[in-house]
Parts: C-alpha cells; structure tokens; sequence
C-alpha cells in the first residue's frame, strides 16, 4: 500500500565564503584574514575592526551553500551555529554586537543573537521557517556591531570562526507499506511490516535453520540472490570510545576542548590538561557524549555494562558529576568529579 506524505529532509552547510562586497569594517585585523571564517567553527577565527566614530556601524557577511535544496522543498526551520567573540563586552563601548540570518542582504530572517561576548562560543541563530527555497539558496550570515558611546576610535574587534547552517524542509512524496511473510514451518520473518520513505530499501530478517529449503520473493520476483547471512551472535564483549557529543542544560560552555574526548578512553586519553566551563553563574551545562552500539543485535540481552571516565575539574566549588544516560534520561546513579589532577574513575551504579 502506498499514501502521498511530506517526507521529510535536514540538509546542512558550513560557511562557504565571505561577501568582501557588502561587507563594511575599520579594518582587516592583522593576521586573521576572512577565509579563517570559513568551514564549521573548528579553526582560528577572522578578525574585523569596528568602524570607528560616533554610532559607527559594521557589517560583515557570510555565505552559505544551499544549492542542493530541490526547488520543489518546503522550508519548516532554518537555524545556525556560529562560533564568535568581542574583544570587549562593554556596552559604552559597543553598545550593540550581534548574528542574524538573511535571505541576501536586505531580507533579515528570524531574531538577531547577542555576541558581546569575549569568550569564544557557538551561538544559536534562529532562523526562523518563513523561508521560500529561492531564499534559501541565497542565505547569508551577517554579523553587525554598532559604537557605544565611550572610547569611539578605539580599536575593538569582532571575530568569526566559522559555523554551521541547518535546514530542514519537507518534499512531497511516497510512502510505502512493506509487508514480510514466512510459508515455512518454524521460520520467521521480521518485521512483518514497516512503512518506508520513496528511496529508502527495507530490511527485513529471516531466521531459518536451512536457507536452502525455500524462496525469497518479492512481489512474486525470486530474489533470493539478495540474502545476506549473518552467523548467529552467541553474545561477547563489546567496547567503545565517545563518538559524538550533543549538548543540553540552561548553561552555555565556554571553550571547546570537551570535544577532544571524541575518539579517546582512559587507556589512550586526549592529553587536553585546560578545562571548559559555564560562562553564566547559576546555570547548568551538560555534554552528552554519544557511544556507537549500532552493531549490537536487536535480540540481544544485555548483561553488564562497566563505564569508566578519565577527568580532572577545574575546582571543587561547583557541582560536577558524571553519570549514564540512555538518550537523555538517566540511568545510573550521579557520581561527583572531585578531583584537580588527572583522574580515572569507575561508575559504580551505570544502571541496567
């Protein structure tokens, strides 16, 4: 059975190049040219001088590549993560400081985001989703400071390091009902049915004692040719570093040196010695490090899980813990980061 659905799509972009046309500054800081702001964020930033005089006004635009958008896209949100700082958050000196998203330069999209920060950060920008895909092919990021009213031919900068632009959007198109059956005893065959996307390729399982003794069809095609086996699991061990990190909580962090645990355990650590921290008091910062267990069969039983952590806190005067989560509920019991020295740990509740 098929339906008409509005399949839906996320299509992302770092920042591709610099708009040196309608961009205007004081000047080029020395060594930090434009092209730093370009890619996802990562690297060192790009350094511009805010016009100087009284309510002096700057501007700087990025470009985004959109073009891979189809044309027939229905855009339902558009958002930025941009890495920026000041080298001053005073306000008598700048009183304004801020990202927003465009549609080329004079079609300003969703809310401006404040930067007057001196503390380099991935902003949010919102976006917003009053976006036709025309305008989204031509979106842009502008950063824009204006003088305060202190110190007005005093050199202050802006810096861009660079982003990443998400957009999600919908298409018109099939969905597919896809029903599995067994005719052999003692054979099964999952799932019995699932719905597919136009373009997606269904699975499904056959747990049979003799893949000889039968015939795969699909819509009366033989296609047993297409079979895979896969051995039967009789359980182990499987071991994992952090792949990936999402963050949560009120609080912003400050510094970005939480990501080099991507890829490392307490038997190979990153070797980072700084540490990150909340930039606002009273609030709450959380990183999720993200673990790969995709491999892990669908059947299987889990027996025991053993997390361990190597850490060291900055100081002992704010709440830190470590615990287990499956998405972002937690599992386990919260365990306190108590120690400034380099430390390995062993979550002593992880859950079941």
């Amino acid at each position: 059975m098929a339906r008409q659905v509005s399949i839906p799509h996320s299509f992302t972009s770092a920042v591709t190049s610099f708009d040196g046309t309608n961009s205007s500054y004081y000047q080029q800081a020395s060594g930090y040219p434009p092209e730093n702001g370009l890619g996802d964020g990562t690297g060192t930033y790009a350094g511009f001088h805010l016009t100087r005089g009284s309510n002096g006004e700057t501007k700087i635009w990025y470009n985004f590549d959109c073009s891979a958008i189809p044309d027939d896209a229905t855009i339902t949100s558009v958002t930025c993560s941009e890495r920026a700082s000041m080298s001053t958050a005073d306000t008598s000196r700048v009183a304004t400081a801020n990202l927003q998203l465009y549609s080329g330069t004079s079609t300003a999209k969703g809310s401006s985001t404040s930067i007057l920060s001196t503390t380099a950060q991935y902003f949010t920008i919102n976006g917003g989703s009053s976006w036709t895909v025309a305008e989204i092919k031509n979106c842009k990021l502008r950063g824009y400071a204006k003088r305060g009213s202190k110190n007005q031919n005093t050199q202050y900068t802006m810096r861009l390091f660079g982003g990443v632009l998400t957009v999600e959007y919908t298409v018109n198109g099939m969905a597919y009902t896809i029903t599995a059956t067994s005719e052999v005893d003692g054979d099964s065959i999952a799932p019995a049915s699932q719905e597919l996307f136009e373009g997606e390729t269904a699975i499904v399982k056959l747990n049979t004692a003799d893949v000889t003794k039968g015939l795969l069809s699909d819509n009366n095609t033989t296609v047993t040719n297409l079979l895979v086996y896969v051995p039967p699991d009789t359980g182990g061990t499987l071991e994992r570093y952090p792949a990936d990190t999402a963050l949560g909580g009120s609080g912003v962090i400050s510094g970005m040196r939480y990501l080099t645990a991507i890829g490392h355990g307490v038997d190979n650590p990153s070797g980072t010695t700084q540490t990150d921290y909340t930039q606002t008091g009273g609030t709450t910062a959380i990183i999720y490090y993200k673990f790969d267990f995709s491999d892990l069969p669908d059947s299987a039983t889990i027996n025991s899980i053993t997390v361990q952590v190597r850490y060291k806190v900055g100081s002992t005067s704010y709440a830190q813990s470590v615990n287990t989560y499956a998405g972002t509920t937690a599992k386990g019991t919260s365990v306190t980061l108590n120690s400034t020295s380099e430390t390995t740990m062993t979550i002593s509740s992880p859950g079941t």
